[in-house]
């Protein structure tokens, strides 16, 4: 394997590895601000229903907390399950979608909310049906926590947003990584692949006796100080080939007259 295709292909799996990482830790990004947007979102909305179911349950309606449950579960709404637990976790009062009905939320997290009135918010990332959910405690008017609020919304529409946002990454990454490719294969062939093809070339040639030949290479890094040396290499041989010559011609001279001096002396 030629030196320049060892240099591009090792070049070309450092670009590559470079790039895989950035693409993960660019997914990973937008995944954790697509699902931070979700929970956001769910938080706000489960706040306002909070409110409302507080002020119903002070004011003890049961048929108009129900009736409000339902209509706020309905399509196009974004919440999906709602649900009012008592101070013993028992439901008291509930909505929810077909497509909410299989969310587990864990019975542990109603247990701390409840003991600890701070409201916890997560993102249950499930291929088959994401869902991000709030549970918040309910309290009275003084402070003291009455009940568990539980809101679900089936996160599809974020779960499709990073598939997306995968997606585009890919291409993106794809076409950079296409576009430093080429990029470093032509380097590659103009710095390395040319130059040294070159001297292989001119090398040949004084292998078969053509001193004259030169390489033309105006470069100051390393190959161009390799072309001078060539080239001076060359010039030093060049030279020592004509001076051989010469001496050859000036001994062959040197007999010839001795000779002829011998034959006029013979005479």
């Amino acid at each position: 394997m030629r030196i320049a295709t060892k240099l591009t292909l090792l070049l070309l799996a450092a670009v590559a590895v470079v790039m895989a990482g950035f693409g993960y830790i660019r997914a990973r990004q937008e995944r954790q601000r697509l699902t931070a947007e979700a929970q956001q979102e769910v938080l706000v909305l489960a706040n306002a229903i909070k409110l409302t179911v507080e002020h119903a349950l002070r004011d003890r309606q049961p048929q108009d907390i129900r009736e409000l449950l339902t209509e706020m579960v309905r399509n196009p709404n974004p919440v999906d399950r709602i649900r009012i637990f008592d101070r013993r976790l028992e439901d008291i009062s509930s909505a929810m979608s077909d497509v909410a009905a299989t969310t587990l939320i864990p019975q542990a997290e109603l247990e701390q909310v409840l003991k600890s009135g701070r409201t916890i918010v997560r993102y249950l990332d499930i291929p088959a049906r994401p869902a991000a959910y709030a549970v918040l405690p309910l309290k009275t008017r003084r402070g003291a926590t009455i009940g568990v609020l539980e809101v679900v919304h089936v996160a599809t529409r974020v779960q499709r947003q990073i598939q997306e946002a995968t997606h585009d990454q890919i291409l993106r990454l794809s076409l950079l990584s296409l576009t430093i490719a080429l990029v470093i294969w032509l380097t590659v062939r103009a710095s390395i692949r040319r130059p040294v093809a070159q001297l292989v070339r001119t090398a040949l040639a004084f292998g078969h006796g053509d001193l004259s030949r030169r390489l033309v290479l105006r470069r100051r890094d390393e190959i161009g100080q390799l072309a001078a040396a060539f080239n001076q290499m060359a010039e030093s041989l060049q030279a020592a080939q004509a001076q051989i010559v010469t001496e050859a011609q000036t001994r062959l001279e040197l007999e010839r007259q001795a000779q002829q001096a011998q034959k006029l002396a013979a005479v």
